[in-house]
C-alpha cells in the first residue's frame, strides 16, 4: 500500500552485490522483489564500503517505482545511516543462498591442485557449453604446465540444454586430457550446478543428466589427482567464446578455429554382443602381430622382411603408428577410415578457391584451348615456358615464350 515501509536487505562478495526488498506484515516477511549484479573487472577493485554504496545505487534505480511510493529503511551491518541487521526470514534466505554460493564454490584459477603435484605434471582444464536456437556447442581450453594451450570447439549435432552442453564439453575435455596421457588435472566450469553434482553436493535429477554424470565419475577415477572447481564466468571468458563460436550455425565459414562435430550425445549406449565377428585380416596384422608377441612367420626371407619392416613402426595405445625422421608419428589407418579420408582430402582439394561461371560459345565450333608448357632449357632472353593457345575448329595455333609462369605479364600478350 501507498506509505507502507518497505526494507531492503544488502549484501556483497568480491564478484557480485545483491539486494532484497521486503515488507513485514504482522511480524513475518514478505520478498516483494530482488536485484542481483555481476561486478565487472574494474568494479571489483572497489573497496566493502563503496560496494555495498554500489548495490544501494542499483537497487534504487531498478526499483525506482518503489523508492518513489514507499519508505525504505536500508538494512545492512555497516555504518551507512541505518536500522541494524536482523536475521532474513521466509523466502529472503533462500533467494540469497541462491545467488551467493559457498565460497568453496568460487574458486581462483591460479590455485594450485595439490602441493604433492610434480612438478611440469600439473595441467588444467576450462570447459564451458552453450545451447541457443541456432544450435548447441562446447568450448575446451586445456593449459600444459609451460603455459602452452590446447583450444577445441565443438558443434553438437544433436538437442542439448544448458545443463548438456556443459556435460558433454567437460566430458570431451577430460577424454582430451586422458588420450594425451595426463594424470594430474584441475577443471574449471562456470556452471555451478554441474560442479557441485560432480563433488556430490547436488544430485542429479532426470535420465539424462544421470547418465552424463555417471559417465563424467567415470572418467575421473581414471585419473591420479584431479580437483573439478566452479569459477567465476569472467575468468571462463576463453572457453565461453569457443562454445558460443561452435553454437553459431556459420561457424565453419568464419574460419577463425577449427570447428568439430559431434554427431551423438557421450552418453555410453546399451551394450551389443558381438557374436562370431571374425577378425579382419589387413596389412597391418602381420606387424601388430610381430609388436606384440615377437612371432615371425615360418619363411625365413618373409620373416627378415617384417623384421627389418616393424623397425619403423611401433605401437601406442593398440593402435600402429609408423616413425618419421622430423614428424610425429604417423597413424596407420585402414577400411573405412581410409575411405573417410579419401573423402576429405577430395572435397579440399577440388574445391575451386572462387565460384565457377561457365562461358557459352557465340557460334558452332568457336572454341579456343591454352596450355602452358615448361620449364624448357632457357633460350634468348632467360624464357623458360611458352603459353600456347589453338583454335578447335580452324587448328590454327599461335605461341608466346615466357621469362616466367606467372599472371602477371601474360594478361597483355
Amino acid at each position: 500500500m501507498p506509505g507502507e515501509v518497505l526494507s531492503v536487505y544488502l549484501t556483497v562478495s568480491e564478484y557480485a552485490i545483491s539486494s532484497v526488498l521486503i515488507r513485514e506484515d504482522q511480524g513475518r516477511q514478505y520478498p516483494v522483489y530482488y536485484v542481483s549484479k555481476r561486478l565487472l573487472d574494474a568494479e571489483t577493485c572497489y573497496p566493502q564500503m563503496e560496494k555495498l554504496a554500489f548495490a544501494l545505487v542499483i537497487t534504487s534505480r531498478k526499483l525506482r517505482p518503489y523508492f518513489q511510493a514507499h519508505n525504505i529503511e536500508v538494512l545492512t551491518n555497516y555504518p551507512l545511516r541505518y536500522n541494524p541487521r536482523s536475521a532474513i526470514k521466509g523466502q529472503a534466505l533462500a533467494y540469497f543462498i541462491l545467488e551467493f554460493p559457498s565460497d568453496e564454490v568460487a574458486i581462483i584459477a591460479e590455485e594450485q591442485i595439490d602441493p604433492d603435484v610434480p612438478n611440469n605434471e600439473g595441467w588444467t582444464l576450462y570447459v564451458d557449453g552453450a545451447s541457443n536456437s541456432e544450435g548447441s556447442g562446447g568450448g575446451i581450453i586445456l593449459i600444459s604446465p609451460n603455459k602452452f594451450k590446447v583450444h577445441s570447439a565443438l558443434r553438437f549435432e544433436f538437442p542439448a540444454s544448458n545443463n548438456e552442453a556443459d556435460y558433454v564439453a567437460l566430458i570431451a575435455g577430460l577424454k582430451l586430457a586422458l588420450e594425451m596421457k595426463i594424470e594430474y588435472l584441475q577443471a574449471f566450469s562456470d556452471s555451478q550446478i554441474i560442479v557441485c553434482q560432480v563433488n556430490g553436493e547436488y544430485l542429479a535429477r532426470g535420465g539424462r543428466l544421470a547418465k552424463y554424470l555417471a559417465l563424467t565419475c567415470e572418467l575421473l577415477q581414471k585419473f591420479k589427482k584431479i580437483v573439478v572447481s566452479r569459477i567465476p564466468r569472467a575468468y571462463n571468458s576463453h572457453a565461453n567464446a569457443l562454445a558460443r563460436l561452435a553454437s553459431i550455425r556459420e561457424a565453419e565459414l568464419l574460419d577463425v578455429i577449427p570447428v568439430d562435430m559431434l554427431t551423438h550425445p557421450k552418453i555410453s549406449r546399451d551394450e551389443v554382443m558381438e557374436i562370431d565377428k571374425a577378425k579382419k585380416v589387413t596389412w597391418m596384422t602381420p606387424i601388430i602381430d610381430y609388436l606384440k608377441t615377437g612371432v615371425l612367420r615360418e619363411d625365413k626371407v618373409e620373416a627378415r622382411k617384417l623384421q627389418y619392416r616393424a623397425v619403423r613402426y611401433v605401437i601406442y595405445d593398440d593402435k600402429l603408428y609408423r616413425r618419421s625422421f622430423s614428424q610425429p608419428l604417423l597413424k596407420c589407418i585402414d577400411g573405412t577410415e581410409c575411405e573417410y579420408m579419401l573423402r576429405e582430402i577430395a572435397t579440399y582439394v577440388n574445391k575451386p578457391p572462387s565460384q565457377l561461371n561457365s562461358i557459352t560459345s557465340p557460334g558452332p565450333f568457336a572454341v579456343w584451348g591454352i596450355d602452358l608448357t615448361g620449364e624448357l632449357p632457357k633460350g634468348k632472353g632467360g624464357v623458360k615456358y611458352a603459353i600456347v593457345v589453338v583454335d578447335y575448329f580452324t587448328k590454327w595455333d599461335e605461341a608466346k615464350p615466357l621469362g616466367c609462369a606467372r599472371m602477371h605479364g601474360t594478361e597483355s600478350q
